[in-house]
């Protein structure tokens, strides 16, 4: 059941505790909005570069959601402390990688994005009170799952075409 964002959401009054952690989720999403626009400029498996576009899109409408019902309550979406993450550090590593392992290390490392963000959601989803974010969380994080299982298929079929593709050069 998709969540009607049309209607008001109960978001004056929100604790200190529910916007700071909205305001992550809002960070997390736009770092993995980023590593996935990374992960598009160096895909060169044309099905990784649909998946990381239609996550880049899905992650910057994840996040202008949660601005907006921060915004709402009368609270910035921006967190204090950008620092470097582990996300960020993911996928610098990623950029040093040779190309014939690009998309198989690129989609490792994304799952591995898709994890945190995924446990970073149900951590949040537990701490919220209110039912209209806690309903908007958990399509959120549906979505996540979504990407991930994607991912991994992606990872299962690049990994068997590799092998088809070794058993023909050994035969050779």
């Amino acid at each position: 059941m998709a969540l009607n964002l049309q209607e008001s959401f109960p978001t004056s009054g929100l604790d200190a505790q529910t916007i700071f952690h909205l305001q992550r989720l809002v960070l997390l999403n736009d770092q993995s909005r980023d590593a996935y626009q990374v992960a598009a400029n160096l895909a060169t498996n044309p099905e990784l570069l649909g998946l990381a576009d239609q996550a880049v899109q899905e992650r910057q409408a994840q996040a202008a959601t949660l601005q907006n019902i921060l915004w709402c309550n009368g609270t910035s979406s921006r967190v204090q402390d950008r620092r470097e993450t582990e996300i960020d550090r993911r996928i610098y590593r990623v950029l040093s990688e040779s190309p014939a392992e690009l998309s198989e290390t690129l989609i490792d490392e994304l799952l591995k994005i898709e994890e945190v963000i995924g446990s970073c959601y149900e951590n949040v989803r537990n701490l919220i009170q209110g039912r209209g974010l806690r309903q908007l969380l958990t399509e959120q994080a549906l979505r996540i799952q979504r990407a991930q299982h994607n991912l991994l298929s992606l990872r299962q079929e690049i990994r068997q075409t590799d092998a088809v593709d070794t058993g023909k050069n050994n035969s050779l």
